[in-house]
């Protein structure tokens, strides 16, 4: 039996899914959300009925096949695409601007919620800030960076600002699962899908790794944790961290007041 359901209002219906994917860089922020499709009448047609739902139907998917499915996902993320909402995704920046940290919008200071095309069009799945700093990870594993270019924290060679997204050549070959970065910090980590950590900025206090003090102004592999099937990373303003599959947590940099 099928149960119709009819929504109309005098005001827009949005029936797609809302993903929320926030960011903070100083005082900068960036707002996430899966296009939206308005109509003022929806229809929505609903089964009480497991027939109409073969993913339900647990004589053709076991337990074992959603064990394996996850270990899949887990293991080779890179194997996965993802479609927010089933179309694009629209990228809001606002707050400061005045280092071009909010990816292509024009004026210092953007006091509302502006679409931003130029990191809409990469549609990224991760965002993150750092001080005057974005970067976003891509679903095929690439990094772009916009912002304040001081230390060679951006990661693309020098310490020139840029005002766009731009991709961190150094790394293209490179599948990239995460960006690690403190909203005031001034270095940044990156994991890779063979569980390889790559860091890159400000060297103050050893927080690369690298055994110096040094700043990098690309990114550089850190030797010390290879091998070590690393599968998460932090960054703190001064220091960084790391987590390995077998559970051991790794931290290096500034160890002022134990942190």
């Amino acid at each position: 039996m099928r149960k119709k359901i009819e929504a109309s209002s005098g005001a827009s219906v949005n029936n797609s899914s809302i993903d929320m994917n926030a960011s903070m860089t100083s005082s900068s922020y960036y707002f996430q959300s899966s296009s939206t499709q308005s109509s003022l009448h929806t229809e929505i047609e609903m089964t009480e009925s497991l027939e109409n739902l073969p993913h339900e139907d647990h004589s053709l998917f076991s337990q074992n096949h959603d064990s394996q499915l996850l270990q899949w996902f887990i293991r080779r993320p890179e194997d996965w695409a993802f479609s927010l909402g089933g179309g694009a995704s629209t990228i809001f920046g606002w707050g400061h601007n005045h280092r071009g940290q909010l990816g292509g919008l024009d004026g210092s200071r953007i006091k509302i919620p502006t679409p931003c095309e130029a990191l809409s069009m990469l549609r990224p799945i991760q965002i993150v800030g750092g001080e005057q700093t974005l970067y976003a990870v891509t679903h095929d594993g690439k990094i772009y960076t916009t912002g304040y270019g001081a230390g060679g924290r951006l990661g693309i060679s020098g310490t020139d600002s840029v005002a766009v997204p731009t991709l961190i050549e150094s790394l293209q070959h490179v599948f990239i699962k995460k960006v690690a970065v403190n909203s005031g910090g001034k270095h940044c980590l990156a994991l890779s899908s063979d569980h390889e950590v790559f860091s890159w900025g400000e060297g103050e206090d050893g927080k690369l790794g690298h055994g110096n003090r040094d700043s990098y102004d690309r990114p550089k592999l850190i030797e010390a944790l290879s091998g070590l099937g690393v599968t998460d990373i932090a960054c703190g303003s001064a220091h960084s961290a790391a987590i390995t599959s077998e559970g051991h947590l790794l931290t290096w940099g500034k160890g002022r007041y134990g942190r």
